[in-house]
């Protein structure tokens, strides 16, 4: 028997961020997290399926016009500035001049604290689909500020622009970031 966890979410909008504080019992983020008998039920797309390890009580913010179209979840504790950076990423999105005419597939990023996650179905469940970002917290922790920016805005690049030619996604990267560039013929960036 899986029970649905009630709403409680508090909203704070400040220059169009939107804060989510997230309570063990009494939360509920788009309708992605459930409680079961096996533990904690991440639903993405039309199944769900267990993200073991995952952490309960974490909050972070994002640009409210990225809200209902990217998901968090973390196995590990982001500290203070590297949560400003994925909110630095969401803003960044938001405010690039193609994102009111991308794609609106929802993503579920989900930070890892090994290089591995696990996921598991539940026992109803045979099949499920989704679109994922896994970032590998012991890696992306060790790098500068300005790349984990990077790394994250790839991710989202690859996603709502739907592309995975490396290139293009490096000259869209370099779009959100005033000086940044990289090389026309490997997609490296050549003034991080």
């Amino acid at each position: 028997m899986t029970c649905v966890i009630k709403p409680f979410t508090f909203v704070t909008i400040t220059y169009k961020v939107i804060r989510f504080d997230f309570l063990v019992r009494d939360f509920l983020f788009n309708n992605h997290i459930f409680l079961s008998s096996r533990g904690i039920i991440l639903k993405i797309g039309g199944g769900s399926m267990f993200l073991k390890r995952m952490k309960i009580g974490t909050s972070y913010q994002c640009d409210s016009r990225t809200k209902d179209l990217i998901n968090f979840y973390t196995t590990v504790q982001l500290n203070d500035k590297e949560k400003d950076i994925f909110t630095k990423s969401t803003i960044l999105l938001a405010n690039h001049p193609d994102f009111k005419s991308l794609r609106k597939r929802p993503v579920s990023i989900i930070f890892s604290g090994e290089s591995n996650i696990e996921l598991a179905f539940p026992d109803e469940v045979i099949g499920t689909q989704g679109s994922y970002i896994f970032i590998d917290y012991q890696k992306w922790t060790r790098l500068q500020s300005g790349k984990k920016l990077i790394c994250l805005l790839e991710e989202f690049v690859h996603h709502f622009w739907d592309t995975t030619d490396e290139i293009k996604t490096s000259e869209i990267v370099c779009q959100f970031i005033d000086g940044l560039d990289y090389d026309r013929k490997t997609g490296a960036y050549i003034n991080i």
